[in-house]
C-alpha cells in the first residue's frame, strides 16, 4: 500500500509541474490513469496463476503452481500491480500530450510507441517488484537489486513492458478492424483483444525471460529464452479481454452517473 501512496503522490507532482501550459489536463490524466491501473489490478488476479507459472517455466523448475495460492498472490500483489500500470499509463498518455501540443509527430503510431517506451521506463523499477512477486522475492530485494543494476535489470523491462503496452494500446484499433471485417459482435472483440494482449506478451517475452533469470541470479541460454511464452501470452491475452470489460463497464456507468 505504501507504494501505491508514493505512485499518487509521485503522478500528482507531474500533474501539476505545468499547470498554465498544460491547464488541469495531466491532472484528469493523473486521475484517468489511477482509476485504469486500479481496475487493471484487480483483473489480472485471476490470471495470476500464469504469471507464477511462467516464471517457474523460466527458471527451468517443475514444481506444481497453486491456483489458490497464486490468486492470493495476485491479491497482496494488487497495490503494486495498480501502481506499476498507473506509471505506464500516464507517463505514456502525458508525453504523447506534450508531443501533440509542440506537433512534434504527425505520425499517431510514432506517438503511441513513443508513448508506450516512456511508460516502460518510468515504470520499471516498480515492474522489477512486480516481477520478482512472482518469484517470492521481497520489495525490498527486488528493488535492492534493481537499484544495483538499474542498467543491467532496466533494459529488458523497457523492452518487455514497451511490448506488452503496444499489444494494449492496440487491442482497440485491432478490435475496430475486425469488427469492419466479420461484423460487430461480442466474439470478434474478445478475439481481438485476446490476440493483441497475446502478440504483445510473445514478442516481448525473451526479454522478460532474460530479467527473471537475472533476478534468480541464474544465466540465461537462447535456446530457452522462450519458455513459458505460451503460457504468459494465454493468462495476458485473457487479461486484455477482462481490461477491455471492465473498461466498457466503468464508461457506462461513468455515463449512467453523469446523466442523473
Amino acid at each position: 500500500m505504501k507504494i501505491l501512496m508514493l505512485t499518487i503522490f509521485i503522478m500528482c507532482n507531474f500533474a501539476h509541474a505545468e499547470p498554465t501550459t498544460f491547464d488541469n489536463e495531466p491532472l484528469q490524466l493523473a486521475k484517468t490513469s489511477a482509476t485504469k491501473g486500479a481496475i487493471a489490478s484487480v483483473d489480472l488476479v485471476p490470471f495470476f496463476w500464469f504469471l507464477n507459472k511462467k516464471t517457474n517455466l523460466q527458471q527451468r523448475k517443475s514444481d506444481p503452481v497453486s491456483y489458490s495460492r497464486s490468486f492470493i498472490s495476485g491479491v497482496k500483489a494488487m497495490p503494486n500491480v495498480a501502481s506499476t500500470l498507473s506509471i505506464q499509463f500516464f507517463t505514456g498518455d502525458l508525453i504523447k500530450s506534450i508531443f501533440k501540443k509542440k506537433q512534434a509527430f504527425d505520425n499517431e503510431a510514432y506517438l503511441e510507441v513513443i508513448g508506450c517506451v516512456s511508460g516502460a521506463i518510468f515504470s520499471a523499477p516498480w515492474y522489477a517488484v512486480m516481477n520478482g512477486k512472482t518469484m517470492k522475492l521481497s520489495r525490498a530485494q527486488a528493488l535492492g537489486e534493481f537499484c544495483k543494476r538499474p542498467f543491467s535489470a532496466g533494459w529488458p523491462i523497457i523492452a518487455r513492458e514497451s511490448c506488452f503496452l503496444l499489444g494494449l494500446q492496440a487491442s482497440d484499433p485491432f478490435s475496430r478492424a475486425m469488427k469492419k471485417q466479420f461484423g460487430n459482435n461480442v466474439y470478434v472483440e474478445n478475439t481481438s483483444c485476446f490476440a493483441s494482449g497475446f502478440a504483445g506478451s510473445i514478442f516481448g517475452h525473451l526479454f522478460d525471460t532474460i530479467l527473471t533469470c537475472k533476478q534468480a541470479k541464474i544465466p540465461w541460454q537462447w535456446m530457452g529464452l522462450m519458455n513459458g511464452g505460451m503460457t504468459k501470452g494465454i493468462g495476458i491475452g485473457c487479461f486484455a479481454v477482462a481490461l477491455n470489460h471492465s473498461m466498457k463497464l466503468k464508461k457506462e456507468y461513468m455515463s449512467e452517473f453523469t446523466y442523473m
